[in-house]
């Protein structure tokens, strides 16, 4: 048994996929030229973040990329819709599951600059 949408549905998929991956191949770029750029900076922890950060936005613009061409394959195809969908929507988990941990690692990071800076001046007000 195969399902096949409706031209109306088939529109809608066709403009997301056309969109995500527009959005993508945008992030890839990004994060390519972030990645280059980040040698121009002088210290080891920005060419670390921002090589880091580039390889996020780049991988991230490539489940993009592949989500878009499974919604496309619903659209182009006959007969495996179902099975289109599933794995676009298994790209955009991949995709939102990578971007959930990387926002998890930043709030981590954030509060331990935080906790730093506290007890920096904390220090500081004492030793006056």
């Amino acid at each position: 048994m195969s399902y096949e949408f409706t031209p109306e549905q088939n529109s809608l998929f066709s403009n997301l996929a056309s969109k995500l991956k527009t959005v993508g191949i945008t992030f890839i770029i990004l994060g390519v030229l972030q990645s280059f750029l980040a040698f121009a900076n002088n210290g080891t922890f920005g060419i670390i973040t921002g090589v880091l950060g580039g390889i996020l936005f780049a991988v991230i613009g490539v489940l993009m990329v592949n989500a878009a061409s499974s919604f496309k394959l619903i659209v182009d195809t006959e007969g495996q819709d179902i099975s289109n969908l599933m794995q676009a929507l298994n790209s955009l988990l991949s995709m939102y599951t990578i971007q959930f941990w990387a926002l998890v690692v930043s709030i981590i990071l954030v509060l331990l600059v935080v906790i730093q800076a506290v007890l920096t001046l904390s220090s500081l007000s004492r030793g006056r």
